[in-house]
């Protein structure tokens, strides 16, 4: 698409966006990927339109899968106020 392409879309109204080059895993780029990926294709289309174009939205980093975490909760039955107990949970042995 030519820079006289892209005038004549602005031009008629239509929304002219950056993006990214390609699709790779947003959450590992390092800040020159960033660069590359959203910042320069934002730049180049400023320069065709001549004028701003709007960032991309930045997307949010994949979180990290959970991992188990070390239980504080009491092993064993629970034992309530009103002198009843609670059965230990099935991931607690009991001891």
């Amino acid at each position: 698409m030519s820079r006289g392409d892209l005038r004549r879309l602005d031009a008629a109204g239509m929304t002219v966006a950056a993006h990214t080059w390609d699709h790779h895993r947003a959450d590992r780029y390092t800040a020159a990927d960033h660069r590359v990926q959203f910042d320069q294709p934002r730049e180049l289309l400023e320069r065709g339109i001549r004028q701003p174009v709007p960032p991309s939205p930045t997307p949010d980093p994949v979180p990290p899968p959970p991992r188990p975490v070390a239980s504080s909760a009491p092993v064993g039955p629970v034992l309530l106020r009103d002198g009843s107990t609670l059965p230990p949970r099935n991931d607690q042995p009991v001891t």
